[in-house]
């Protein structure tokens, strides 16, 4: 099978994209799959923090805080991966099907150019 040079840039794009893009996707999903345990530490520590008046608390101990999330994290994004996979090559035949339908509709126009010449 001989690949002409755009289909080899799109070959080379595909690749990167795999690669980097999904380690990015990768990186979104876990934010998002762990934002409710990332908050809920966040809450836990603010409440053993520095109180509003701005006293802390004698009793300050992070570690409660710090033992849930440990407990919690890993759970929330069991499934990270398994949505970094969709997200990133679902995109990849929606891209290649607009490009061949951009430059198939490209072609198109050319040939109407050329025959009203």
């Amino acid at each position: 099978m001989r690949l002409n040079g755009w289909q080899r840039i799109g070959l080379v794009l595909t690749i990167c994209w795999i690669v980097g893009g999904g380690l990015w996707v990768n990186g979104m999903v876990i934010d998002a799959m762990g934002a409710n345990v990332r908050s809920e530490l966040q809450r836990c520590l603010d409440a053993r923090s520095i109180q509003p008046d701005g006293t802390v608390p004698k009793d300050t101990d992070w570690g409660l805080c710090t033992r849930r999330f440990d407990a919690e994290f890993i759970p929330a994004v069991a499934n990270h991966w398994t949505y970094a996979i969709v997200y990133t090559l679902v995109p990849i035949p929606l891209a290649w099907g607009l490009v061949y339908a951009l430059a198939g509709l490209g072609r198109w126009i050319a040939v109407g150019f050329r025959q009203s010449a």
